[in-house]
């Protein structure tokens, strides 16, 4: 059975921070939104970042099995949690002013990832964070596609050549996110 609470939190945390994340991007000029009403940028965007924190920890689970990966028990960790957390707004906020930088931007996020990753050695956490890196800049195109917003310098897909690498570092989060969700304290 799903608890409601915790999924309540996840969609108001999840919608205010990433929407902060996000406002570095506008007030550096990665990205352009036509309806900026909502403290300059458009009022969907704390509810898409939203719905993303919650469906993420709903899809770990199920992509693990399907993928046929097991995860060991893992003990809620909120310094884990904490520096997961920072450490994905870290990635997301230096892109803001260095969104020139492009592929190199993508190399050096990828390169934190795969040493977080290495450290971590949690198979699942890197394929989801993979599958996400993939999934979420589709999002992310399908959204520019349909007029939401715009990348001023995209690189594949009309988004930027580093978008993905963001994702990246969602994997680790997800990751402790489960453990409060799906495991024992």
């Amino acid at each position: 059975m799903i608890r409601i609470r915790p999924y309540l939190l996840l969609f108001v945390a999840g919608g205010l921070v990433l929407s902060l994340c996000d406002r570095v991007h506008i007030a550096y000029g990665v990205l352009e939104q036509a309806d900026r009403s909502f403290f300059g940028q458009a009022w969907w965007v704390p509810l898409v970042f939203g719905i993303a924190s919650v469906l993420a920890p709903l899809a770990y689970p199920p992509v693990r099995r399907l993928l046929g990966i097991s995860a060991p028990p893992r003990p809620r960790d909120p310094i884990r949690l904490g520096s997961s957390a920072l450490v994905l707004c870290a990635a997301y906020v230096v892109t803001g002013p260095m969104h020139h930088s492009g592929s190199s931007l993508a190399v050096g996020l990828t390169a934190a990832w795969a040493v977080r990753a290495a450290l971590r050695r949690t198979r699942s956490e890197t394929v989801f964070a993979v599958l996400l890196a993939i999934v979420g800049p589709l999002v992310e195109a399908s959204l520019s596609a349909l007029g939401l917003f715009t990348y001023r310098q995209p690189d594949v897909l009309g988004v930027p050549i580093w978008l993905g690498a963001i994702y990246l570092h969602a994997g680790p989060l997800v990751g402790e996110i489960d453990a409060y969700l799906h495991r024992a304290s």
